[in-house]
């Protein structure tokens, strides 16, 4: 539904909703899931991709897995009244009607030839029961905006655990069809798992300071070079772990609105990143903690290592801004087109305080090169709302790995 594309929500589905397979987090080979066997077919312009349903696969009301159920997912997805736009226009793009050939076999026929399209619909489609989900999308989003369908996962969300603006409580699944299986083994141990909503990132790292949280993950440099040595972590009640492994990472940085002006012009967006200044975030605010990224898939082996290496280089950008004709400073120091008069300035908008720092230290030395980011912090629903509706000029973004 609207404004669904939530890391939390995420995660939640990941542990409610088994999928028709998993990706390997560090070989990226297939692991069986709801799915017990797979086909790819490769084709000049086309794929088709054939799924056998796993005989053992319940759902946690304890029906059957079957076809059907995945055809009607795919069915829910493509239901612009679900107001997913995003999600509905992937699918549409990318894939024609699955086809049901008996109560566990399934096969879909992609409209292009692409990797990530096996990706997308084995491991990413939500499977439901098709009773429950061959309903309109508004009804759909009326009648479960605040209770889950039933999933195939080790975990269940009750209506009675969801407490709004509170929090919600994911039960472990005792008769969980997965248990036994060789890829649940020494997973998915605790008997619940409350989820508590605290919208301000400052609170929350109080509140589990005093106990009142479980789990923090850092997401800040100073944070864990500066603030993570208070009492609790001196006599090891609480462990402070740095954790490495090969399983692809997660990247941050700006995404530009190439649809929209100024970034519509691919000098301008060159001469943005050589004028993002990294280093300095590095040194001044990140401790060192963080590393350059130049490909999609660091440390992995569909890391291209050959890739440019961009590194903040004031001149170059300078050199991209006179190709896009911004040519001149008005008595403000802003570059302005030659042709139109028009000064190069955006506004980037953002919604957590502790983004401010970081946005400074990048809109500074933009200004040095003749662009000017004002800055502008508003409500985190509006802005991903407004993200998905691609009404943003440049935004900060993470991806998971």
């Amino acid at each position: 539904g609207p404004n669904s594309n939530l890391t939390t929500i995420t995660d939640i589905y990941a542990l409610t909703h088994d999928r028709l397979l998993v990706i390997h987090p560090e070989t990226l080979e297939w692991i069986p899931s709801l799915a017990s066997h797979w086909i790819i077919e490769k084709n000049e312009d086309h794929q088709v991709f054939w799924f056998r349903i796993d005989e053992r696969a319940r759902f946690s009301d304890g029906t059957k897995v079957t076809a059907d159920d995945i055809l009607a997912s795919f069915e829910h997805i493509m239901d612009p009244d679900i107001k997913d736009p995003a999600s509905t226009k992937l699918f549409n793009d990318m894939y024609e009607t699955p086809v049901v050939h008996d109560e566990r076999t399934i096969s879909v026929k992609t409209k292009k030839v692409n990797w990530r399209l096996m990706m997308y619909f084995s491991a990413s489609l939500v499977i439901y029961p098709a009773e429950q989900i061959r309903i309109p999308g508004d009804v759909y989003l009326d009648e479960f905006n605040w209770k889950m369908i039933p999933g195939a996962g080790p975990y269940v969300l009750r209506d009675d655990s969801i407490q709004q603006e509170i929090s919600v409580t994911l039960y472990r699944n005792e008769g969980w069809w997965g248990w036994g299986t060789r890829g649940a083994r020494g997973l998915f141990n605790f008997d619940e798992i409350q989820l508590v909503v605290v919208r301000d990132r400052e609170l929350a790292f109080e509140k589990f300071k005093a106990g009142e949280l479980d789990y923090y993950k850092v997401l800040r440099a100073q944070r864990w070079a500066e603030e993570t040595g208070f009492e609790a972590v001196r006599n090891g009640w609480i462990r402070k772990q740095k954790i490495y492994n090969e399983q692809p990472q997660s990247f941050s940085g700006y995404m530009m609105n190439m649809r929209q002006w100024p970034f519509d012009d691919k000098n301008v967006r060159l001469a943005f990143c050589y004028g993002v200044d990294r280093k300095t975030l590095f040194d001044k605010l990140f401790f060192n903690q963080y590393e350059y990224i130049d490909s999609y898939y660091p440390g992995g082996r569909w890391g291209n290592p050959d890739n440019r290496k961009i590194r903040y280089n004031p001149r170059r950008a300078e050199r991209f801004l006179d190709r896009a004709g911004y040519t001149q400073r008005n008595e403000d120091g802003i570059r302005v087109h030659e042709k139109t008069g028009k000064p190069l300035q955006f506004t980037i908008e953002y919604g957590f305080p502790s983004s401010t720092r970081i946005h400074q230290v990048i809109a500074e030395g933009l200004l040095k090169i003749g662009i000017r980011m004002k800055l502008k912090r508003i409500d985190y629903n509006t802005l991903m709302k407004k993200i998905s509706e691609r009404q943003f000029t440049v935004h900060m973004q993470s991806w998971r790995g």
